[in-house]
């Protein structure tokens, strides 16, 4: 159940993040929907390359739990510094950098998440079990694009970014609350064929 909840809560709260972004960048930044675009699709693409040769290896060398939460709090300071950036949401080239340091962040963030996702997968039912956790996640990115609508009518940008790191908060407590090792031994010992008397 936590792995379920931390799956549902963390992919909710990027796409709530990630959809908010756009709507951020054009509105007060300024941006064409296109210059979004390949500011993102860079972001995405350095932050993948960098989780592809780095992340898993960070993950495995210092352990899932302790790379995760330091993802997550520097996702928190950084998204903290653009709340308090206030005179610089302006310049393209800060918002930029922001894009960037955030989606490499965000990369490694998700590769520890669905690592103890497939970590805590019992052998028999796998793909079952993983497809179960993954749906989630959709369920949970759903729920996040459905507070925007809500937030914006109601609030300004500083609360509607803090609403993020609050849910990212809330993923960290989760994830410290799951106890790997023990889920892990669990599961090896509901694989254990029975013997025959």
């Amino acid at each position: 159940m936590l792995v379920a909840a931390l799956m549902f809560v963390s992919m909710g709260s990027y796409n709530y993040f990630e959809t908010l972004l756009p709507l951020f960048a054009v509105k007060i930044t300024g941006w064409t929907n296109t210059l979004y675009s390949q500011a993102f699709a860079t972001a995405d693409l350095i932050g993948g390359i960098a989780g592809l040769l780095v992340g898993g290896y960070l993950i495995e060398r210092f352990g899932k739990k302790r790379m995760i939460g330091i993802y997550f709090f520097a996702i928190m300071c950084i998204t903290g510094a653009l709340i308090l950036s206030k005179s610089l949401w302006e310049n393209s080239t800060f918002l930029y950098g922001f894009i960037i340091v955030y989606r490499w962040l965000n990369a490694f963030a998700k590769i520890g998440v669905y690592a103890i996702a497939m970590q805590c997968c019992s052998k028999k039912v796998s793909a079952s079990q993983f497809t179960f956790y993954m749906t989630l996640g959709s369920l949970g990115s759903m729920a996040g694009a459905t507070l925007i609508g809500p937030m914006k009518e109601n609030f300004n940008w500083d609360v509607t970014f803090s609403v993020f790191i609050i849910l990212l908060a809330v993923s960290w407590t989760i994830m410290f609350l799951l106890n790997i090792n023990r889920l892990t031994a669990k599961i090896e010992t509901l694989e254990v064929p029975e013997t025959s008397n």
